[in-house]
């Protein structure tokens, strides 16, 4: 019985959390590949830098969702 509750209780969850994380990680992959290619344009490019700054911190902000979102559901 109580597997069939936790078994219920998983994918439930599951449903809700795992789309948000897959997207948190395709954002974290993103930033670092996009990091690699800023770091050799910084010099012609200087608005290159501003904008991987703000996609880190979305990239952080996100990581803080998701830790938010599981703790409270």
């Amino acid at each position: 019985m109580l597997t069939k509750l936790l078994r219920y209780e998983f994918k439930s969850t599951g449903r809700v959390v795992l789309p948000i994380a897959a997207g948190v990680l395709v954002l974290n992959i993103f930033t670092n590949i996009l990091s690699h290619f800023v770091q050799n344009t910084s010099d012609r490019l200087p608005l290159a830098g501003v904008a991987m700054a703000l996609l880190a911190l979305a990239s952080a902000v996100s990581l803080l969702v998701v830790l938010a979102i599981c703790f409270f559901y």
